[in-house]
């Protein structure tokens, strides 16, 4: 039997989702697909959004940075990702077999609220898309695309 807490974070996430406009999938898992980018250069970032855990208390983004042109070699793919945790909580950032990772965890097993749910998935699809710019442009900064999401998501900071 599916928990009450797995229930009301697929929906908030399903709402979160809609609301912003991206497109997604949903897998035969019930996890959440999303493929983000820019039209400016190749590279992408494939992100998961998942429940874990035995009720689903556990609120899983993993991310997947691909098509980066550039060749990164062993010891500056770590430096990059060593100096990004260094200057930024989240999402925390590693490399393995010849990807950037992103990953950032969450229990909720006492309860979320929407709104905290929508800020929290916002700021981290910010940071992951924020560490895909900084790979590529190689430097810490936000797109006019990226900056207008970010404006329209919190209209207050017009």
């Amino acid at each position: 039997m599916e928990s009450d807490l797995r229930k009301k974070l697929e929906r908030g996430i399903e709402r979160f989702l809609r609301k912003s406009s991206l497109k997604y999938s949903i897998d035969k898992d019930g996890d959440y697909h999303l493929i983000l980018g820019f039209e400016e250069f190749p590279a992408q970032v494939r992100v998961f959004i998942l429940r874990e855990g035995l009720q689903g208390e556990i609120l899983s983004i993993i991310a997947r940075y691909e098509g980066i042109e550039r060749p990164i070699g062993e010891q500056e793919a770590l430096s990059l990702a060593n100096r990004w945790n260094q200057e930024h909580r989240w999402p925390r950032v590693y490399w393995k077999e010849g990807y950037f990772y992103a990953d950032f965890h969450l229990d909720v097993e006492c309860g979320i609220s929407q709104k905290l749910l929508e800020l929290t998935l916002h700021r981290l699809l910010m940071g992951i898309v924020r560490f895909l710019l900084y790979l590529v442009k190689g430097e810490d900064l936000l797109s006019q695309e990226l900056r207008k999401w970010l404006l329209g998501y919190y209209p207050r900071l017009n």
